[in-house]
């Protein structure tokens, strides 16, 4: 009896021990997915921005093997990896990030991943990532952008500085996308891998519109209203501001100078650096010049025929998963599939366009004359 009464207090922590670990106690994994285009960005800098305050609520964001975090980008190595894309060391990708899934899982540490490069995962990849995840409670967290917002954006990001080709009017972005829509701007299709792997009620959705209609800040509703976690935390000056109302009439007029250096050359230019800096310079020097001359004749596409793509879209997405909708807000969502629409240089005017056509020449020998 004195016996037992000597092992029953280790008894009942044995018990509290497999019952937290088991139980309450298992271990927290918010995984935010993006999509692309949805301020992923930002929410990784706001989460690496607090990694010390996150600490102290014992959330982690992830850290490389010699213990300092991750940059706001480096998740997406590992997504990349799972997916088998070609980056430069896939393996170690790999073997680092779950390195520090088990040391969490060791520590008994929560944990948040963010990546917009999980958005374009096949079940098979899910169902990988879930592996790596064995031991957590996960909960995967997707931001909501309508489908034409996020189109625009997607072009604006593909075209405004590129790299490999000149920049192509949203005309010609949406021809080459239609007959194959990418994966990353279909929210249903992405749910559905991930619904089919970790369980449709481990899925938390934030729609983007209805946060910025509300006023609330996106990192704050997945730190807070998601998390449970740092919901005193005030200091976040985030204001959205969607990219369909950025312009990318700067990055066409940019494309019509470099095409006329390279007419110029024989389809070369010895002269040229690299496009970012030289495309900032360039769209400085013109957005100068609006001072002083009016813009060249722009054409607004509007884009009424894909409304009812995008409403049937956002009505599947109001209906499958209802209550997992955070800030939900189906009005703010039609206004601005109403008043979608994408401005650029009208072309054919442009061509027949003497001024900005002698601006365009100007500007060429001007790098000439500065390379020599």
């Amino acid at each position: 009896e004195v016996i037992y009464q000597m092992l029953a207090p280790t008894a009942v922590i044995l018990v509290l021990l497999l019952c937290c670990r088991e139980g309450l106690g298992i271990p927290q994994a918010i995984v935010h997915i993006g999509p692309h285009k949805t301020a992923s960005t930002y929410i990784q800098s706001v989460l690496l921005s607090l990694t010390k305050e996150l600490a102290n609520v014992n959330y982690y964001w992830p850290t490389r093997t010699n213990g300092s975090p991750m940059g706001t980008k480096d998740t997406a190595n590992f997504a990349l990896a799972l997916r088998s894309l070609q980056i430069s060391n896939p393996a170690g990708e790999i073997s680092n990030m779950a390195s520090f899934f088990n040391s969490s899982l060791h520590q008994n540490r929560n944990i948040i991943l963010s990546s917009e490069e999980f958005d374009d995962m096949n079940v098979t990849q899910v169902a990988t990532l879930k592996n790596h995840l064995q031991g957590f409670n996960v909960t995967i967290v997707f931001v909501y952008r309508e489908f034409l917002a996020q189109l625009i954006s997607l072009h604006f990001e593909l075209h405004r500085v590129e790299h490999a080709q000149f920049s192509k009017s949203f005309s010609g972005f949406l021809f080459g996308i239609m007959n194959n829509l990418p994966l990353n701007v279909r929210p249903i299709d992405i749910l559905k891998n991930f619904g089919a792997v970790f369980g449709v009620g481990n899925i938390r959705i934030i729609d983007m519109l209805g946060a910025e209609a509300a006023k609330e800040d996106l990192a704050h509703i997945l730190l807070c209203k998601i998390g449970g976690i740092l919901c005193g935390h005030k200091q976040f000056s985030h204001v959205h501001r969607p990219n369909s109302a950025y312009s990318l009439i700067p990055a066409q007029m940019f494309s019509f100078y470099k095409s006329y250096v390279y007419l110029q050359h024989n389809g070369t230019c010895y002269f040229c650096g690299h496009v970012l800096p030289e495309y900032n310079q360039f769209a400085v020097r013109y957005k100068e010049h609006l001072k002083v001359h009016a813009a060249p004749e722009i054409t607004v596409t509007k884009l009424s025929l894909l409304v009812p793509y995008s409403q049937q879209t956002d009505a599947i997405l109001r209906d499958t998963y209802g209550t997992a909708i955070l800030y939900g807000n189906l009005e703010a969502n039609q206004q601005a599939m109403a008043k979608a629409q994408v401005q650029e240089v009208d072309v054919e005017k442009f061509m027949t366009d003497l001024y900005w056509n002698q601006w365009l020449e100007s500007e060429y020998k001007a790098a000439l004359a500065e390379k020599k």
